[in-house]
């Protein structure tokens, strides 16, 4: 004869072994999950009026983990600028128009890349906003953004 305690245990026993752990966000995931939060925090409430406490409940992580990737605010803004300038592609075709002397090619790519529908509008905040807190932000948001291009266009004229 079973016992009803046998039956309970049977039953305990095979759904703890189906339940699974939650699995782990990776590292890279995790890292890239406070770059989107501190970019969307950052381009609405300025550098200065986002703080570590808002990123992190953001993210869904503990404040802890995010001094882990990030242990200042002003390298999470590196860590922004540096995942939102990739910009090998647009300078390839901007040096071949500069070198076939392409003008309206040339000013065609660098306004449509700013310009285009779907532009990330989190990097014209960004600087607008630092800029306006009258940090030194907006000249490592130039150096990372625009300088290539400056200098580029400067040479060009």
């Amino acid at each position: 004869m079973v016992s009803d305690y046998s039956l309970t245990m049977n039953r305990t026993r095979a759904s703890s072994r189906q339940r699974r752990k939650p699995s782990r966000t990776s590292g890279h995931d995790r890292q890239a999950s406070l770059i989107s939060a501190a970019t969307s925090l950052f381009s609405a409430n300025g550098f200065t009026g986002t703080t570590a406490k808002q990123i992190a409940k953001a993210a869904g992580v503990t404040e802890a983990l995010l001094f882990k990737y990030f242990p200042t605010k002003h390298v999470q803004y590196t860590a922004i600028l540096a995942e939102k300038t990739q910009y090998s592609e647009l300078r390839e075709a901007v040096e071949v128009a500069t070198n076939e002397q392409d003008d309206e090619r040339l000013f065609t790519l660098l306004a449509s890349d700013r310009l285009r529908k779907g532009a990330d509008l989190t990097m014209i905040c960004l600087p607008i906003f630092s800029a306006l807190e009258g940090h030194e932000l907006p000249n490592m948001f130039f150096q990372q953004q625009y300088r290539v291009f400056h200098d580029l266009l400067a040479g060009y004229i």
